[in-house]
């Protein structure tokens, strides 16, 4: 046999009661939920019996909840020139090559793990290049 709970810090029980389960795996009861609030850190809890009725408890690492998209940030067409203020071209004469760059996406809860980039006529088409993931490219 088994409980598990989930509370706001280690050890708590304070967002979700101790429940008694008799399998290692489980899900909150759709008749009782729970209210988990966006950004915060939650630890689950687990507490596991004997046959005699002897228990130990196991405690998760936080989890946060994150259910928001990233903060959008800029794209710019060109490739940055140091000390330069404009940082978007208009017209180019390189018809080989495309540069860009983007600044400011943050994720108040959650790092960004991924970019990914396409390359279109008009706004959010990618008629040109279809969406690629270019991973995590950091400035220099």
């Amino acid at each position: 046999m088994y409980e598990w709970a989930v509370g706001s810090q280690p050890g708590y029980c304070d967002i979700m009661p101790y429940t008694v389960v008799y399998e290692e795996c489980s899900e909150s009861s759709s008749s009782s939920r729970i209210n988990l609030q966006e950004g915060h850190a939650y630890f689950v809890s687990v507490k596991g019996y004997n046959g005699l009725g002897l228990s130990t408890t196991a405690i998760s690492w936080a989890f946060t909840v994150d259910a928001s998209p990233p903060i959008p940030g800029n794209v710019y067409d060109g490739q940055p020139v140091p000390g330069k203020t404009v940082k978007d071209l208009d017209f180019t004469t390189d018809k080989s090559g495309l540069y860009i760059h983007w600044e400011g996406f943050n994720d108040p809860h959650t790092p960004i793990q991924e970019y990914y980039i396409s390359i279109g006529t008009c706004k959010a088409c990618e008629n040109i290049l279809d969406y690629q993931p270019v991973g995590i490219v950091y400035g220099k």
